[in-house]
């Protein structure tokens, strides 16, 4: 008997048996759908910055009248009066894709501006300040390697710790520089990480450009141009170990030491009775640094001590004294010290209260002549008050005095000077 024309119809839509599947098997579940693949990382930038009007008024002679650290000679009734807008920030946080390599590595930059770089080129106009690079880095940090980082670029350097004094006021110039806190940036590579749980682990390690504050050598004329840190072919190394206590996540102590050292190298010309000569000398520092952070009050400060160290704005100007006739380098030791409580009652108010000294070594200093007052001792005594007038527009007022003893020939004096400071920023 033919087959009917609906069982023909049934059998020509029929799919055709797999011989590799048993008759009687019941039919395979459909297929699940894709999961929908991760979306790409993607390179993130986000703009910041900060608004900042500083006025400023003195009585007494300072080395500047924006951002000084230490007083000076002049006449008893000297003062001053000004304004500026020179250390706002512009600065460019960056996010960047790792793609999946570098052990999925969490990649950032960040570029930050202030315009602290002068005045227009042939104008004393404050009111036209240059473009300054302040930072310029790239990092790489794998949090489940024990906060394992490496970083590359320009940034603050080791030594002396990763705190500073609050202000409004001394930003591009922190408060306490020259009066005990150390402070540089510079180019470098650097490995850091944070070990431990509530008691932590902090390390940093890094090499850095061994530029120096000396500028070229003594007699780049006769062919020996350069910086010295440069010409002595040895990076700087800074390092810091600290402890940390942080209950329930949050440190609340930190105590770290930490240490640099660096190599110069200066040539002298040859002369009658010798020939052209080079010679090293090295720079050195070991400081100490803490935090507390108490109910309502902050306590920071730091201390100090080396040779040598004009790189990280000590307070005389050159870290060494250089002898041509001699052909020789001697190194100029300093000390200091700082400290500052940061009292917040409520919020949005805190008054501020610190004081810092750097006393270098006498006996290493230069001698004192008729153009030249080596600074012997260079102290700051600090108070302020900052309001939040908003979530992201600050009010400071701060007062500092300056007390700077220097050599002379005749034997010491000492110059007084206090200045008052009002302040605005606003974070963008």
């Amino acid at each position: 008997m033919k087959p009917t024309l609906p069982l023909l119809a049934l059998l020509a839509l029929a799919p055709a048996a797999r011989a590799d599947v048993p008759p009687g098997t019941p039919p395979a579940a459909p297929a699940p759908l894709a999961a929908p693949a991760p979306a790409a990382e993607k390179l993130t930038l986000d703009t910041s910055g900060w608004l900042i009007l500083n006025t400023y008024a003195s009585s007494g002679a300072l080395n500047a009248n924006d951002l000084p650290r230490f007083a000076r000679a002049g006449a008893s009734d000297e003062a001053a009066l000004g304004m500026g807008v020179r250390q706002s920030r512009l600065r460019l946080n960056i996010g960047i894709p790792s793609d999946g390599l570098l052990l999925n590595a969490k990649l950032k930059a960040l570029v930050e501006l202030d315009f602290m770089g002068g005045n227009t080129l042939g104008s004393d106009d404050p009111s036209l300040p240059l473009v300054r690079l302040r930072h310029a880095w790239v990092s790489a940090a794998w949090p489940t390697l024990g906060n394992l980082a490496v970083l590359a670029g320009q940034t603050w350097g080791i030594v002396g710790g990763p705190y500073f004094a609050q202000s409004l006021s001394h930003l591009a110039t922190p408060r306490f520089a020259g009066a005990g806190f150390l402070y540089r940036r510079a180019p470098q590579v650097r490995v850091s990480g944070d070990v431990g749980g509530t008691f932590g682990l902090v390390y940093q390690v890094g090499a850095l450009a061994p530029i120096d504050r000396a500028g070229v050598t003594a007699d780049a004329a006769n062919g020996a141009p350069g910086p010295v840190g440069e010409r002595s072919g040895v990076p700087n190394v800074e390092a810091r170990l600290a402890g940390v206590f942080r209950p329930g996540g949050k440190a609340t102590a930190e105590l770290g030491l930490s240490g640099h050292y660096g190599r110069e190298k200066y040539s002298f010309a040859a002369s009658a009775d010798r020939s052209a000569k080079d010679v090293t000398t090295d720079s050195r520092a070991l400081a100490l640094d803490l935090k507390l952070d108490l109910p309502h009050v902050q306590l920071v400060g730091g201390a100090f001590t080396g040779e040598n160290l004009d790189i990280v704005y000590t307070v005389n100007g050159k870290g060494v004294v250089a002898d041509p006739v001699l052909a020789r380098v001697s190194n100029v030791e300093t000390r200091g010290l700082w400290a500052q409580a940061a009292v917040t009652p409520v919020a949005g108010y805190t008054f501020l209260l610190g004081a810092g000294r750097e006393d270098p070594r006498d006996a290493t200093l230069p001698a004192a002549s008729a153009t030249s007052s080596p600074i012997t001792r260079n102290s700051q005594l600090s108070a302020g008050a900052l309001v939040n007038l908003t979530s992201r527009w600050r009010l400071g007022l701060e007062a500092t005095r300056y007390v700077t003893d220097t050599a002379t020939t005749a034997g010491k004096d000492t110059y007084t000077a206090n200045q008052l400071e009002l302040s605005t920023l606003l974070a963008l």
